[in-house]
């Protein structure tokens, strides 16, 4: 009995160490299926997060660059290709506009001009925002939503973007962009203040914050998960991991254009010199200028005070507008100033007076002024410097003139039916774009403007020069009328106030 019980013993404790020994492996076995699994959803999970995280660089490496070229081709555009309407023709087609109102602007206020009416940006003033368009916001959330429809896939994991509305995503950059120009921080220039002088570089920074409000940012936690997402899908597993593609705080975005210097070259050549455009100087001459009949008497005009040229005696021609036997005898006069005769017009002629005097005030007056500034700006610069156009700093310099009628005509025979005026003509706008050429290669994007170059156009505009008013024009004065010596000879015919 002894040994049967202790037979039956060693049999219930050698099944119960037999179950222990199976439960151990067992647990081994899961533990070491467990760790297996732990490390390799950690090994898969880095390999995702390696793999979503080369894509997110990627595509922020293509979003900065995509922003910079964006800007450039819009900075530098000239015509449309294969457009006859548009055609190149050196000047790029979109310019920064300089008038007296914007030239007395500090540089801060120039820059948030520019801002607004290149970039669509608002900007705050007294009365509330000022907003002009929204190109910016508009061309980054193109990009944004753009940015992976090449990128490829990694064997083994796909790779896609979760992206808004494209209208969504702007409305959202537009808001991030304006209240940075409200707080200050949208726009940085580098290296210049404005003057030519002072402005070494004058490329710029774009700061897209995207920070939460209480660190600063514009961006609640709701709003930035609308951005884009890279979505990186395990095709084995289906697992999915999704990473944002902006970060979380300040995006700078670094345009390497020296944008800022022409426009500081602009400025030098509008106002800030002494022989500048908007300038006394140069003014008073341009709004002396009148020709026609513009005084109380009926003798025509020449250009007043800037020659000593010796003019016909005016008083032995005949009116402007008279008429002889039905042929009418048109008064040519000698512009003054122009001494081989270059410059004619005829005083009743209001197309004659105003093509004779823009032409006077554009090849007399502002080809030269422009000439004479850009070469006190260029210096010994040689990869950025004015751009000429057929030896002139200005492109496309023009005045635009204006003409009133100034006084009644008595034709000859007194008794004649048609109702004749002599006019007054005198400049009413002077303007000019100047092109600013830039061929370092450290400062260009694409590399794709006229032989590696990039040009910037400025457009100077002044409108502020004297109104009608300050004339003695005035078409209620007595008429003027024609005298008839013996025949009709026009040398024996005299013009005088009736």
């Amino acid at each position: 009995m002894n040994q049967t019980g202790f037979n039956l013993f060693t049999a219930l404790v050698a099944i119960v160490l037999v179950v222990l020994a199976a439960l151990l492996a067992k647990t081994m076995v899961d533990s070491e299926s467990k760790t297996s699994n732990i490390i390799s959803d950690i090994e898969e999970e880095q390999k995702m997060q390696t793999i979503a995280d080369l894509a997110k660089a990627d595509a922020l490496q293509a979003f900065n660059f995509g922003i910079r070229f964006t800007i450039e081709r819009w900075l530098t555009k000239d015509g449309e290709e294969g457009s006859q309407s548009d055609a190149p023709d050196g000047v790029p087609d979109n310019r920064y506009v300089i008038t007296p109102e914007i030239a007395a602007l500090s540089w801060d206020e120039i820059k948030k001009d520019f801002a607004r009416t290149n970039f669509g940006i608002c900007e705050a003033t007294a009365t509330g925002p000022v907003c002009d368009g929204k190109q910016l916001a508009t061309r980054a959330a193109n990009h944004l939503t753009a940015l992976l429809e090449k990128t490829p896939d990694v064997r083994g994991y796909s790779i896609d973007l979760d992206a808004p509305k494209t209208s969504e995503l702007q409305e959202l950059l537009q808001k991030v962009f304006d209240k940075s120009s409200f707080e200050n921080d949208f726009f940085k220039v580098i290296d210049c203040d404005g003057t030519w002088a002072g402005c070494g570089t004058g490329t710029f920074y774009i700061n897209l914050n995207l920070k939460k409000p209480d660190e600063g940012g514009y961006l609640t936690d709701e709003e930035y998960e609308k951005f884009p997402q890279i979505v990186v899908t395990n095709r084995q597993t289906g697992r999915v991991l999704k990473e944002p593609i902006l970060p979380r705080g300040d995006v700078q975005i670094f345009v390497p254009l020296r944008l800022f210097k022409a426009i500081a070259g602009g400025m030098e050549i509008a106002k800030r010199n002494s022989s500048s455009l908007f300038e006394e100087g140069f003014k008073s001459k341009v709004d002396a200028l009148k020709v026609g009949v513009c005084n109380s008497g009926c003798a025509p005009l020449a250009l007043d005070g800037l020659s000593s040229v010796e003019f016909f005696d005016y008083a032995k021609y005949a009116c402007a507008g008279d008429t002889f036997s039905g042929a009418k005898l048109p008064l040519i006069l000698l512009i003054g100033l122009v001494t081989n005769n270059a410059h004619k017009y005829d005083p009743n002629d209001t197309g004659s007076m105003n093509d004779e005097l823009e032409n006077f005030v554009r090849d007399e007056l502002l080809n030269p002024q422009v000439n004479e500034l850009a070469d006190s700006l260029v210096g010994d610069q040689e990869k950025f410097k004015v751009w000429r156009v057929g030896g002139n700093a200005a492109a496309d310099a023009q005045a635009i003139v204006i003409s009133e009628k100034s006084r009644r005509i008595q034709a000859y025979p007194q008794n004649s039916s048609a109702n004749l005026f002599a006019f007054c003509a005198k400049v009413r706008r002077v303007e000019a774009i100047v092109v600013f050429e830039d061929s370092d290669e450290k400062y260009i994007v694409s590399n794709v403007g006229p032989a590696g170059t990039n040009r910037y156009a400025v457009r100077i505009i002044d409108t502020t020069y004297s109104q009608w008013s300050t004339f003695e024009s005035d078409e209620s004065l007595p008429a003027c009328k024609t005298t008839v010596g013996e025949g009709l000879n026009s040398a024996d015919l005299s013009c005088i106030a009736g």
